[in-house]
């Protein structure tokens, strides 16, 4: 069994690039509202959405956790001082506007093991999907996952050979190689990558006064660990790998 694994916090976007917090619980909604597989969400409470999900789906699993409690939380001072201090590459990139946004997109390896821990459906395989997903699929229609297992942690790209990327030259070009709306793995082979992400953020970012998003870090990582990868290839955002999980009812 699958159990897909997504978040919704509300980061202040909206005054950095306009993006609303309500555009994303209408995302949020519609990609529960469509992809029928065991669910768990972890939500802001400031939000108070958690009824509004529940009569969605009531088999849907919301985790209510502040974005001070969250793991990724700790390192707020340290982002907010390399996004003032350092000269970045894209000024302009949402990346290196707000400290909230790295927070988020690098809380998408907790929420995983959070979810992997607790394992409330006995799944032996997980996925993550973005809230704002619902923006790349037919929404008119209803997914279920395909029985599918593997032990790798599949993710997409436009790219059929990974370049070689060098932290030094790569880590700030905000060039996402590797996507990060959708992945699916085991638990080994996700541990293994999150493990080499978070080595990646506190050794080759934050310890050298730089910064770059979670797609980044996982293509770097990919450059280690090659093999516990499966890269989804297509030009697209995530029909490749969205095709590999799900199936229309």
């Amino acid at each position: 069994m699958l159990t897909c694994v997504t978040a919704l916090y509300d980061i202040g976007r909206e005054a950095i690039d306009g993006r609303s917090i309500l555009e994303y619980t209408s995302y949020l909604k519609k990609t529960l509202q469509s992809i029928k597989v065991p669910t768990i969400v972890f939500l802001d409470p400031t939000l108070k959405l958690k009824d509004a999900i529940l009569l969605i789906d009531s088999s849907i699993i919301v985790l209510e956790i502040p974005f001070e409690e969250t793991v990724m939380w700790q390192y707020k001072d340290r982002i907010d001082t390399i996004l003032k201090t350092v000269r970045h590459k894209n000024p302009r990139d949402i990346t290196n506007r707000i400290s909230g946004y790295c927070m988020i997109q690098y809380n998408k390896f907790d929420f995983l093991e959070r979810a992997i821990t607790i394992n409330p459906f006995n799944s032996t395989q997980f996925c993550w999907i973005d809230a704002g997903l619902s923006r790349f699929f037919d929404t008119s229609k209803q997914y279920t996952s395909r029985n599918i297992y593997s032990a790798k942690f599949h993710v997409q790209t436009s790219y059929s050979t990974i370049p070689q990327l060098l932290p030094d030259t790569y880590i700030g070009t905000n060039t996402c190689i590797l996507k990060g709306g959708c992945w699916y793995m085991d638990t080994t082979s996700f541990r293994l990558v999150r493990d080499e992400v978070m080595r990646i953020w506190n050794k080759e970012m934050m310890s050298m006064g730089r910064i770059d998003n979670e797609q980044i870090a996982l293509a770097v990582a990919y450059q280690k660990i090659p093999d516990i990868f499966q890269l989804c290839v297509s030009d697209d955002q995530i029909g490749k790998i969205f095709s590999e999980i799900f199936i229309t009812i």
